[in-house]
């Protein structure tokens, strides 16, 4: 499966060159390669053809998005392919994924989202809101699931109210992942899609091949005065509900506002591809085995292997990577905390001459790190060390890559990447974990913990009887409730799948899975939808404020989350954890699984990450036993009375 995992990486990536490190970070006056979103169609193995909710059953997490432009910051992500099954009716394929939405369930969770035609000069403005309470698969729009509504301008003229067309109504879908077992309920996921035909004639917005296209997203985490937002392009104005009439950054730019992204449906013209790297290609392999940890007392062999998505040939030292370590966390930026690894063959990790990297091909760039005795202090906590840097450092490492070319011109796509995911084995785990703001100037960081997996109580365990073994119609085994593995990753596991019991993984399988993540052949989202996984995601308060339906909020900015894998041997009963402070850190709960720390000048707090899997304890005694017992008792105390009276 590694050319099938190449292959969905390369369409996945195909257009990111132009998406960000272009579109957000270059965007001036002169004119920018427009983003082409991949038309889809292609499928997967067994599953051929679109990820087709309006006339199917596909559900949000279909395997056959792995084509899609992706577009992401923190919790919130985008996914869009083009639908051009039909020449004439052709239409875009657009969903938004929020994963870690702290606070009570709010109305202000939303999506904008804004199309214009530059030749017509018509802007249409799309609102999809969640208002589902309970968990909802595929809801379409109707009272109590999912509102919508729509506006259009021509030219400058102002924005008014119009009819959302019917089949765009008609196609989109709601999925909400909410609890309400208290109040205020929550929830914590939720996914809105939506298909949009790009000609009035197929039902939707005449767009023609060459468009603009702006959205916001808006989750707002309920109770807590805090919105997260993800803009399209970075830097659009910001829409404000509460006034009236609503007005929405403009399609061509003004008063400071960026001009809404150009899209290229036709997926042909200046669409470049480029080197590029996710968080899988970042490793460190010592004799502690393959991960993000650290092993004092062995060589610490780290490899970063980016893909060549273009299609020219470099030799395998025509790139390098610059790698930096940080206690394991959220950290920002090139703070202090991000500390080079100490050997400086890591400073320009390289790989050999040859064999050249050819299209699809991946680079091995490589460094090592042997540490010295002062070192070891730093990161073995020995007693009566003195470390060199001045301060104890955590033996659990995130790693940074940084991609570079020395010589030769290399475009890159994604140019750096962190690996910030960990392995490990619990009855009891606690884990320090340093959250760290850099150089911002003081201010409140916001944490929400999601787990997945992980339920306060679990049933038995049934006998393990081949397929009673494993999943059954989304339903883990055990009473576990999990998000069923599409038939990609149950291919992706190969032998595992037929014996893997999601939350109930143990630690040998655990390995595996860990060497498949690192052969390249598994995504650390195939193993959160089987393993106990602990993850925090992390915002800084930005100081400034936006308006919802709710009032007025503050506009957190995300930070890297960071995630635990967590495996057990043994019978359970349930999991437990906590969030705490540690060192002096005050941590407050302002919501279910959602957290508020203070950080001072220092850039940095210290956190407590708690796991622990509840073991059943003994069994209520037969009531023959507890007979048993009060005979004996009575017994015991007549014999004492007996001897006292002589």
């Amino acid at each position: 499966m590694k050319s099938g995992v190449v292959w969905r990486r390369k369409m996945r990536r195909l257009v990111w060159a132009l998406g960000l490190g272009t579109l957000l970070l270059a965007r001036a006056a002169a004119a920018v390669d427009p983003t082409c979103f991949p038309v889809g169609g292609g499928g997967v193995p067994f599953q051929p053809g679109l990820p087709d909710w309006w006339t199917g059953t596909s559900t949000y997490d279909d395997p056959r998005w792995i084509h899609s432009y992706g577009y992401s910051a923190g919790p919130e992500s985008f996914n869009a392919l083009l639908d051009a099954t039909s020449a004439t009716n052709k239409a875009l394929v657009l969903r938004w994924h929020v994963t870690g939405d702290g606070g009570g369930a709010s109305t202000g969770d939303q999506v904008w989202v804004g199309f214009y035609n530059p030749t017509t000069t018509v802007g249409t403005v799309f609102q999809f809101t969640r208002d589902a309470l309970v968990n909802t698969a595929g809801g379409g729009v109707a009272a109590g699931v999912m509102s919508a509504n729509a506006w259009t301008q021509t030219g400058t003229g102002g924005w008014s109210s119009m009819t959302v067309p019917a089949t765009i109504v008609s196609q989109a879908r709601l999925d909400a992942f909410c609890d309400t077992s208290g109040l205020p309920v929550t929830c914590d996921e939720w996914i809105i899609r939506a298909r949009i035909p790009v000609t009035a004639a197929g039902g939707g917005v005449d767009l023609g091949d060459t468009f603009n296209m702006w959205f916001e997203l808006d989750a707002d985490h309920g109770g807590t005065a805090t919105t997260d937002v993800l803009k399209f392009p970075l830097g659009a104005a910001n829409v404000d509900p509460t006034a009236l009439p609503l007005t929405f950054p403009p399609p061509l730019g003004s008063g400071g506002s960026t001009a809404w992204n150009p899209i290229n449906e036709t997926g042909s013209g200046t669409c470049a591809a480029g080197v590029s790297i996710e968080a899988e290609d970042i490793s460190v392999t010592n004799a502690l085995g393959t991960g993000t940890t650290l092993d004092v007392n062995s060589t610490n062999n780290f490899n970063v292997r980016p893909t060549n998505f273009t299609a020219t040939s470099y030799n395998g030292n025509a790139i390098q990577a610059r790698l930096r370590i940080a206690d394991w966390g959220s950290s920002l930026g090139n703070n202090p905390q991000w500390d080079a690894v100490p050997d400086p063959s890591c400073a320009a990790a390289t790989g050999p001459l040859n064999p050249q990297v050819g299209q699809n091909g991946q680079f091995d760039l490589t460094c090592s790190w042997t540490l010295t005795p002062g070192q070891k202090c730093d990161y073995g906590h020995a007693d009566g060390c003195a470390p060199d840097s001045g301060g104890f450092k955590y033996p659990h490492q995130c790693i940074i890559a940084d991609l570079t070319s020395p010589v030769v011109t290399v475009p890159f796509s994604t140019s750096s990447a962190w690996n910030n995911f960990n392995f490990d084995h619990s009855s009891k785990l606690e884990r320090l974990a340093r959250i760290d703001i850099g150089t911002l100037s003081p201010r409140d960081v916001y944490v929400y913990i999601q787990t997945n997996n992980m339920p306060a109580k679990v049933e038995p365990a049934p006998p393990a009887t081949g397929e009673a073994n494993g999943q059954v119609n989304g339903q883990a085994a055990g009473g576990l409730p999990s998000r069923a593995l599409s038939a990609a990753a149950k291919d992706r596991l190969g032998a595992l799948a037929s014996t893997l019991v999601p939350g109930r993984v143990t630690e040998k399988e655990s390995q595996s899975l860990q060497a498949l993540v690192t052969a390249g052949k598994l995504r650390y989202s195939d193993v959160a939808k089987v393993m106990p996984t602990y993850t925090a995601y992390v915002w800084n308060d930005t100081g400034t404020t936006v308006k919802t339906k709710n009032g007025t909020a503050k506009l957190l900015s995300p930070q890297p989350s960071f995630t635990l894998f967590v495996s057990h041997d043994g019978s359970l009963a349930g999991w437990k954890h906590a969030f705490t402070g540690a060192n002096g850190a005050t941590v407050t709960e302002i919501a279910h699984n959602f957290y508020r720390i203070g950080v001072d000048s220092h850039g940095s707090v210290e956190v407590l990450t708690s796991i622990e899997a509840v073991e059943p304890g003994p069994g209520p005694r037969p009531p023959w036993m507890i007979w048993l017992i009060a005979l004996i008792l009575l017994v015991f105390v007549i014999v004492v009375y007996r001897l006292v009276r002589g």
